[in-house]
């Protein structure tokens, strides 16, 4: 082979050499075989894998089960304070100008039939016992339930909201003595009452010494939701 065609192919092969090296390095960024590219990937990938070990193992990961969603309300939710005004016979539950609630007197024995299954509640502060009896919780319900009102009125009359139980209002009643058993204990009357908030609203909880009985349980304001009174 002479000179000059050894010379052409060099020419040839330095010719094709050039035309495939920024082909090669096009590849290499394609495919990720940078080595600047790829440092760079990989500390973001290294990041990113600490980031979300650190996220995962946090104590902010909650177990759904230990979640407890609870009202933010005060009295029963959408409720309002009414004032009672008494018209006749009947009492007007008004909230400004605005009649919300009109409440009449129940027919005869409403509270009586409401409780003819009552089984007493007792409640127990040191050596006392004292008790609800179904006598009691009938005049509950008779002085100040919106279904079994008598038509009673005695100073300021405040209801019972609505949806008002007697399991709840035993709750009521229980929980205020417990809360108050020393100034039950210490007091030198008889007839002790005592203040006490459930749910937002304050109730009036009035205790015979004498007898054991938990004789008075009211609200000291009537709540009623003025959508659905």
């Amino acid at each position: 082979m002479n000179f000059k065609k050894i010379i052409s192919l060099l020419t040839v092969f330095t010719i094709i050499f050039s035309l495939l090296a920024p082909l090669q390095s096009s590849a290499n960024d394609f495919t990720g075989e940078n080595n600047e590219t790829n440092l760079n990937f990989e500390s973001f990938i290294e990041y990113n894998e600490d980031a979300t070990n650190g996220f995962l193992e946090s104590d902010l990961v909650f177990d759904s089960n230990e979640i407890i969603v609870e009202p933010m309300c005060g009295p029963p939710c959408a409720m309002i304070a009414v004032t009672v005004v008494k018209e006749g016979g009947k009492a007007l539950l008004k909230s400004g100008l605005r009649l919300i609630k009109t409440v009449t007197p129940a027919t005869a024995g409403a509270a009586s039939r409401a409780v003819a299954n009552y089984v007493p509640k007792t409640v127990t502060i040191g050596k006392e016992t004292y008790t609800i009896t179904a006598r009691n919780m009938q005049h509950y319900l008779e002085r100040h339930s919106m279904k079994h009102w008598n038509g009673t009125w005695e100073y300021n009359q405040d209801f019972f909201h609505t949806g008002m139980t007697l399991n709840r209002l035993e709750t009521i009643a229980t929980s205020g003595v417990k809360a108050n058993a020393s100034k039950i204990a210490n007091s030198t009357s008889d007839f002790v009452t005592i203040d006490y908030m459930y749910e937002g609203i304050g109730y009036r909880i009035g205790v015979n010494k004498a007898t054991k009985r938990i004789e008075q349980l009211y609200p000291r304001a009537t709540f009623v939701n003025p959508n659905n009174p």
